[in-house]
């Protein structure tokens, strides 16, 4: 199953997409790269 996620842009009138494959689990690395790629910190994705 793949999943698709959208957030705007915080540097233009863009929209970030993200798609991934839905597995139940996510090697630490890609989870760290698609938590930066969200403008997140872990610890606010880990308050989310």
């Amino acid at each position: 199953m793949q999943v698709m996620l959208a957030k705007p842009s915080k540097l233009s009138s863009d929209e970030y997409t993200l798609s991934d494959s839905q597995h139940n689990e996510l090697d630490p690395g890609l989870l760290r790269k698609l938590i930066r790629q969200a403008d997140l910190t872990v610890e606010a994705f880990n308050s989310l």
